[in-house]
């Protein structure tokens, strides 16, 4: 049995042992509502006040709240029999595409400045502040964390390659304001430093110890067997490889995108346009790279692969980040908003409102299932980005249910 009580707190008790309980209090006010899930897994917590808590009933933990976080709360909720999950707020009834078990939060003492994920997609490093934390995605708990000098974590990057048959993770390089040089943390945390004449502003990495850097001058460099040589020779706004390290991009300071798969220093790179007002770049193959500007994210094809531009457009909130997967691409925007598009699909199929400040950091999943994001108050949410087609078929049949279209119901969100 499932019990509410004013202080916040939701218990669980054993009938058969009523003496023994569990007790989790998810937010400080009074539990006017529990709703379990047909499949016994989750229960939805709405309070007075208005906020709405999904908790996983096996793990005893809360998955985290609702959006929207702000402004008008919910009234009601619950879910249909097949397990969606429907909420009423503000004198509308709308459908959530996604399962109650949307956002899983983390939280850190100082911003985040940092996410990269590795290969394999099963750990995770989040720089906030001066410290390093690893984070084991599976339970998504902390394993470990690193702090060894007064100034911010600046940029981090696993090496391209999958956690071996023995658990070894692969190494992390990292960069930092404050000390030159790059460093290198191994699975036991020991530290190897690669000096330098200056800062790294952002790093990548080409393969297990090779990384392709840009400093404030934003100019590219490699460091590889210990020494560093010089790299694309664009002045770069920024860069990025896909997960296997195999193929690069780079948007230059006169917004031109750049590509080149299985790059080494002196091949030359290849024009694929010009990205007016881009600010970052992404890609995960040879075929596509994605730009982003303040308003939207354009997908361009090589030329090897043909094809027109994609424009991916958000709603009017400036956006700062990008993360992309051969499924999804999300953006996070100043105003906190994290926004997912299905690929192909121009408009968002979700926007979440969970953060309160900025999200300047993303990492997607290789797959797409789920991404992170990171913002200035040090939280840190994996967001379950997996839709399933009965899901969107319910929302179509909601479009006709409520006369309002997909885009409407995505909006109300």
């Amino acid at each position: 049995m499932l019990v509410g009580d004013s202080d916040g707190g939701v218990s669980h008790i054993d009938l058969s042992q009523p003496t023994t309980r569990r007790r989790l209090v998810l937010h400080p006010a009074l539990v006017r509502e529990l709703h379990v899930s047909p499949d016994r897994r989750q229960v939805l917590v709405r309070f007075e006040d208005g906020p709405l808590y999904a908790l996983d009933l096996q793990s005893w933990a809360s998955l985290g709240c609702l959006p929207p976080r702000r402004g008008v709360g919910y009234h009601t909720a619950g879910f249909t029999p097949e397990g969606d999950v429907f909420v009423s707020s503000s004198g509308r009834i709308e459908r959530w595409d996604y399962d109650a078990v949307c956002v899983r939060e983390l939280t850190f003492g100082e911003g985040v400045t940092d996410l990269a994920l590795a290969a394999d997609g099963k750990t995770l490093a989040v720089g906030h502040g001066a410290r390093l934390s690893f984070v084991d995605v599976s339970t998504r708990t902390v394993s470990a964390v690193h702090s060894w000098q007064p100034e911010l974590v600046r940029t981090m990057a696993f090496a391209p390659v999958a956690m071996d048959s023995r658990g070894v993770r692969p190494p992390l390089f990292v960069g930092t304001l404050g000390i030159n040089g790059l460093h290198r943390f191994d699975e036991s945390g020991a530290m190897t430093t690669a000096p330098l004449n200056g800062l790294a502003r952002k790093v990548v990495t080409l393969g297990s110890d090779t990384v392709l850097f840009s400093d404030f001058g934003r100019r590219l460099h490699i460091l590889g067997e210990g020494r560093v040589v010089d790299g694309p020779p664009m002045l770069c706004e920024d860069h990025h490889t896909s997960p296997d390290g195999q193929h690069l991009a780079v948007l230059d300071v006169d917004q031109k995108v750049w590509v080149a798969s299985g790059w080494s220093p002196g091949q030359p790179m290849q024009l694929v346009a010009t990205a007016v007002g881009a600010r970052k770049v992404a890609c995960f193959d040879a075929a596509l790279v994605f730009a982003l500007d303040r308003d939207g994210v354009t997908e361009f094809a090589t030329s090897s692969a043909g094809g027109a531009a994609i424009r991916y457009q958000g709603d009017g909130s400036e956006l700062g980040s990008l993360a992309v997967s051969p499924t999804i691409v999300a953006a996070g925007s100043r105003n906190g908003s994290v926004h997912l598009w299905r690929r192909g699909i121009a408009a968002p199929i979700a926007i979440v409102r969970d953060h309160e400040r900025r999200v300047d950091e993303l990492a997607i999943d290789p797959d797409g299932r789920w991404l992170v994001a990171g913002d200035w108050n040090g939280r840190v949410l994996f967001i379950d980005t997996e839709l399933s087609e009965a899901t969107m078929e319910g929302a179509r049949a909601a479009t006709e249910a409520w006369g309002l279209s997909l885009e409407e119901l995505v909006r109300s969100r």
